[in-house]
């Protein structure tokens, strides 16, 4: 059951910047919660139920949409801004020419160097389900 099947449960604007992200009110802009989860550069993406997975420099975290509790975190191997993709219960991060997936309970599946191949900014995603991400840390 997502935020959508609750009765009079109202949408909750998620804004983040600067290693923090915000739970607001979109009418009256009354912040409800808010989580740092690093330093600097984040990226958020949302599953479309009750979590929102967010990476700031060398981390990924997954935080209720509602509360702004944190699931868990977990360190990633690369540092930098990264692009975020959820889909068929696995979270994708791409940063600067490297790639990491992650179950969506936080289990480290594979890691993607592509050593050799460069640093910059990379596209990660799926049909209908795509980011581009940069190389700006």
């Amino acid at each position: 059951m997502g935020y959508r099947d609750k009765p009079g449960a109202a949408p909750v604007l998620i804004i983040a910047f600067n290693g923090t992200v915000y739970g607001f009110e979109p009418k009256t802009g009354r912040q409800v919660w808010q989580q740092a989860i690093g330093e600097s550069t984040i990226a958020v993406v949302f599953d479309g139920e009750d979590r929102i997975y967010a990476s700031a420099s060398s981390s990924l975290a997954c935080i209720d949409y509602r509360t702004g509790r944190v699931h868990w975190s977990v360190t990633t191997r690369f540092t930098g801004r990264a692009a975020l993709v959820v889909q068929d219960g696995l979270v994708f991060v791409g940063r600067a020419g490297e790639a990491e997936c992650f179950t969506t309970d936080g289990k480290p599946l594979w890691h993607e160097p592509f050593t050799g191949k460069g640093y910059g900014a990379i596209a990660i995603g799926f049909p209908g389900n795509f980011v581009q991400g940069d190389a700006n840390s």
